[in-house]
């Protein structure tokens, strides 16, 4: 059984492509599986015929790397909203338990467009329910996002998905219904008058911001650190612009900095261990714990947000969390976390990213810390008891310090949210919100650094 992160689901072959083809691909580029299902097989459209349209949209699904698409075989230009059509999209949304559904706009100018979206929204509801199609086990996504054409002004987009990165392939993917655009000079959900040339060329290059240049002047503060672009980074989605989310956007982002920055140091330390090199590791572990000293303070910014204030633009972050944070899972795996509740929750948030897949590939630090006892010819009880083994024990209480850091933040963390949202309330990314993070607390990545202690108090 197929399991996709998001899937869409519009009337016709092409719209999806058109409506939010580059959404799909960038989220397959960040590693999410993605899935299509179209309702109609487009047998009114003026051009091509329902054969060729097949053929064309496995054709598209390719170019945008979708896992599955599907078609329901539902009647072109006469799809309604009824508790059959409802159950049989149900029943694909239970089959492919997405987390996300995207779907057209409510307000779309086909007259199938918004039948369509409030069919999905409706069957998405009923894919929850237990009692309607009871062999299918139930499920209900998270979130139902409606997507607009550019043409489709009739209503203001609540948040825009930077493709930038994804839009040629989308050009790719929608060149692939030759029979529908093949000789068009214009279509209004595609282009402006003058073609694919036109939207490739000047307004494409006048939407997405170009890649910052090096320069062969003189290098300043600003061009050294990028400011320009990183300044342009903080997107509050609250409408009117809520005045304390600036500050939850920095908190985290600066964090994410802080963890790029400590698995660039892991990995450091890593290499030091690996070489044997005891000196340069006792050097490396201390910056490591400078920096998981530095993330745990950043917290004490996010207490000042009480939670009324909280509540108002909370909604803004759709089902965002920090448990989707690649870099922080990626420094849970370096660090020593192999467990089968770990790997677990991983999964759940759909294919293992590569950054964390080469975390889990190396040795955790215990294992290499093992490794250099044994070359050095020392047991753990050696390295505490003796007089020689000074700069290995220093190793040890470095990696313990760290564990006590990381352990310190998951505390504050807890605290934090419990703080701002309660104990009970739910997470923004489906988990259990404070009582998810309450399971972490325990969990520890030196167990035999921890374990030796005991052995020096047999009574």
């Amino acid at each position: 059984m197929k399991h996709v992160d998001v899937l869409a689901i519009a009337a016709h072959p092409d719209d999806i492509e058109l409506i939010c083809g580059g959404t799909l691909i960038r989220a397959n580029m960040l590693g999410r599986s993605t899935g299509i299902l179209d309702l109609a097989a487009g047998e009114l459209g003026t051009l091509g015929t329902p054969e060729l349209r097949a053929k064309e949209a496995a054709k598209a699904a390719k170019v945008m790397g979708v896992s599955v698409r599907e078609n329901l075989g539902f009647p072109d230009g006469g799809i309604q909203n009824t508790p059959e059509t409802r159950a049989k999209v149900a029943v694909v949304i239970r089959r492919l338990t997405p987390k996300i559904v995207i779907t057209h706009s409510l307000h779309g100018r086909h007259p199938d467009h918004p039948i369509v979206a409030q069919l999905v929204r409706d069957a998405c509801f009923v894919a929850g329910l237990k009692k309607v199609e009871p062999k299918v086990a139930p499920h209900r996504p998270l979130k139902v996002l409606h997507a607009l054409s550019f043409r489709e002004d009739n209503e203001k987009p609540t948040f825009v998905v930077d493709i930038s990165e994804s839009f040629e392939k989308k050009i790719e993917a929608i060149k692939c219904y030759a029979s529908q655009f093949g000789e068009a000079i214009q279509a209004g959900e595609v282009y402006f008058a003058g073609g694919f040339d036109v939207l490739t060329g000047r307004e494409h290059k006048r939407a997405s911001a170009p890649a910052p240049k090096k320069s062969d002047g003189e290098v300043t503060y600003p061009s050294y650190l990028a400011l320009d672009e990183l300044l342009q980074l903080q997107r509050p989605r609250s409408t009117p612009e809520h005045p304390d989310e600036l500050l939850f956007i920095i908190v985290h982002q600066a964090s994410e900095l802080w963890f790029k920055l400590i698995l660039h140091e892991l990995n450091a330390l890593i290499s030091l261990i690996e070489g044997r090199d005891t000196l340069g590791a006792l050097t490396s572990v201390r910056r490591v714990n400078a920096l998981v000293h530095i993330v745990t303070g950043q917290l004490s910014a996010l207490e000042t947000l009480p939670p009324q204030r909280f509540a108002q633009f909370r909604g803004y972050l759709g089902t965002s969390s920090g448990s989707q944070s690649v870099q922080f899972r990626a420094i849970e795996a370096m660090s020593g976390m192999r467990d089968a509740h770990f790997l677990q929750v991983l999964k759940q948030h759909g294919e293992i990213a590569p950054l964390v897949k080469k975390a889990l590939s190396k040795p955790t630090l215990q294992q290499l810390y093992d490794d250099l006892l044994v070359a050095e010819g020392a047991t753990l009880e050696e390295v505490y008891a003796g007089q020689n083994q000074r700069p290995l024990q220093m190793l040890a209480e470095g990696l313990l310090e760290y564990e006590q850091g990381f352990a310190m933040w998951r505390f504050l963390h807890v605290q934090l949210v419990e703080r701002i949202i309660g104990p009970a309330t739910s997470g923004t990314g489906g988990t259990l919100g404070s009582k998810y993070l309450q399971k972490t607390l325990s969990q520890r990545f030196f167990p035999k650094l921890w374990e030796v202690r005991s052995k020096f108090f047999k009574g």
